[in-house]
């Protein structure tokens, strides 16, 4: 079995207001003001701001666009039943053309 010795490089993404909104498991280091090198993948300093070297809870939430709709749960079952109802209608469609290419 091969090893992956890949190096990773894990970081913190600040808002302006210092907000730690995102992490990042890179392969590769990054230079950018709003990206903190930390020693490892912790989803714990997600909403917490960084002051001074130091993650501090703030009461601030992490800023989203409030534009984006998230679809239900209902809505998202209704589209995988649709995309699987489209699913078996292509693969019956390619079935039939196989066999009507095999009987020529």
């Amino acid at each position: 079995m091969e090893e992956n010795n890949m190096q990773h490089y894990y970081y913190a993404q600040l808002d302006e207001t210092g907000l730690c909104v995102g992490l990042s498991d890179l392969s590769g280091e990054v230079t950018a003001d709003n990206m903190i090198l930390l020693e490892s993948y912790d989803f714990t300093i997600l909403g917490k701001k960084y002051e001074n070297g130091v993650w501090v809870a703030s009461e601030k939430e992490p800023t989203t666009d409030s534009t984006e709709i998230q679809p239900s749960n209902t809505e998202i079952k209704n589209l995988l039943l649709e995309v699987k109802e489209q699913n078996l209608i292509l693969m019956e469609a390619f079935a039939e053309s196989v066999e009507a290419g095999l009987s020529e």
